[in-house]
């Protein structure tokens, strides 16, 4: 069986989908994604040693969204209606706040 997380910021999201998915006994399960917090991603490993994780790229960065962005949001360029100051920023190419520190 194979999940599908485009980004594993803590691994908050994908901890309940694995404990539900293992119990249901499949005969193997792997987790795939674009991107993951290193951190998280060892965690992970630890609390899940019979899953197998892979990751297309590993961050050290971590970043949790204020206002209801989030990291899916940055890696794809959405962004919710009410927050037109992150759009506006975005598109005048000057990074907020919460930009800083991302790779």
């Amino acid at each position: 069986m194979v999940l599908a997380d485009a980004v594993v910021n803590t691994g908050a999201t994908v901890v309940p989908v694995l404990q539900q998915l293992l119990a249901r006994r499949p005969g193997q399960l792997i987790v795939v994604s674009l991107v993951g917090q290193q951190e998280a991603a060892e965690r992970l490993s630890l609390d899940f040693p019979d899953v197998h994780f892979l990751f297309a790229r590993l961050s050290s960065n971590r970043y949790v969204g204020v206002g209801g962005t989030d990291t899916g949001n940055r890696l794809f360029g959405t962004f919710m209606k009410h927050q037109p100051q992150a759009a506006a920023s975005l598109s005048s190419g000057a990074p907020d706040a919460g930009e800083q520190g991302l790779a």
